[in-house]
């Protein structure tokens, strides 16, 4: 982790970084060998050390961690 998520925390840095707020959606392709699977998230609720997010497709719920979302972020990012 970057000093400024160490100075501000996680949270506070993934949020601030991405732009994190209740409502705000987000695409995440997940590549397992050779499956390729796209799922877009909303974004719940922020917790304290999760965020609720919501599959748009099928209403599954998943509550990563911080530096999860941040990799989930990040590699969203990339594939842009």
């Amino acid at each position: 982790m970057s000093s400024a998520s160490v100075r501000f925390g996680t949270k506070a840095y993934v949020c601030a970084r991405y732009f994190i707020r209740p409502g705000k959606c987000f695409k995440y392709i997940d590549q397992r060998g050779e499956d390729v699977t796209e799922h877009v998230y909303e974004v719940m609720a922020l917790y304290s050390y999760c965020v609720l997010l919501r599959d748009t497709r099928n209403g599954v719920r998943t509550c990563p961690g911080y530096n999860t979302l941040s990799l989930m972020l990040r590699g969203s990012e990339a594939s842009e």
